[in-house]
């Protein structure tokens, strides 16, 4: 998800936001962070279990 789907999703919802007085940039910014955070969790499980593979792998050998 990209910052341009970020700010269309917000458009969408900010009908239903109670507080429009925090900055749209400031959601974003944090959505954004979130996102990254996802990524690198994403990446961390991947190489982990990529690595578990590798040595299972080469326990058969």
């Amino acid at each position: 998800m990209n910052i341009s789907e970020l700010k269309r999703a917000w458009e969408q919802q900010k009908v239903y936001f109670e507080d429009l007085s925090i900055p749209e940039k400031a959601i974003l910014r944090v959505i954004q962070k979130d996102l990254n955070r996802e990524q690198q969790v994403r990446r961390v499980l991947y190489n982990a279990s990529s690595f578990m593979l590798l040595i299972t792998l080469c326990q058969t050998c």
